[in-house]
């Protein structure tokens, strides 16, 4: 009745110019394909039962906005399309009776920046960040991963889409959403449209 894709790894923290395809290779196996394998495999018992159920996806607030700075441009690119994969899920699974959340934390004390020890060698084999780069630290300044649990269970029981947990974030999303609405109104000035 309950699917939890929880699945992410960080990648190289290169600049994007720099990422190699071994790297986009696994980074999105893990952080995109991962969540469709969930999907593909569990997805089909839960219609089968006929009783609802719920999809909770680990996405990130790096899926509603972008850090600057910190050279997370593929782990970025995998949480949009898992923002937008949740959405669309949402609205295909309603009729089901099959509700979808979207978990959308900061950082949480895991340690996910140490995933490059688990890249396997056909993307490129295990890795370190360098101990100078930000992310090379460990999440331990972040929530507590028991209190994002309880944070997720209450947003599911309560059917909310967008699961947040840390509110602070907030000015950065906005930022990103005030961008692309000043750009459709600088098309709506331009005159090309209607």
């Amino acid at each position: 009745h309950l699917l939890c894709n929880n699945a992410g790894v960080g990648g190289a923290a290169r600049k994007l110019q720099d990422e190699r395809a071994e790297d986009w290779d696994w980074v999105l196996s893990v952080n995109v394909i991962g969540v469709v394998n969930g999907l593909l495999a569990f997805l089909p018992l839960i219609k089968e039962h006929g009783e609802g159920g719920h999809v909770l996806n680990t996405g990130s607030m790096n899926g509603l906005r972008r850090r600057a700075g910190l050279q997370q441009g593929i782990y970025t690119a995998s949480k949009f399309a898992v923002t937008g994969l949740s959405e669309a899920l949402r609205q295909d699974l309603a009729p089901h009776g099959i509700g979808v959340s979207l978990l959308c934390p900061g950082p949480v004390n895991t340690r996910v920046g140490e995933s490059g020890r688990n890249r396997p060698a056909r993307h490129g084999g295990p890795f370190t960040r360098p101990a100078d780069h930000p992310l090379a630290r460990p999440a331990s300044g972040g929530l507590d991963a028991d209190a994002v649990g309880r944070r997720a269970r209450l947003g599911v029981e309560t059917d909310e889409f967008y699961i947040i947990t840390h509110p602070g974030s907030r000015d950065a999303v906005e930022a990103r959403s005030d961008a692309v609405l000043a750009a459709f109104d600088h098309a709506r000035r331009l005159a090309f449209f209607d």
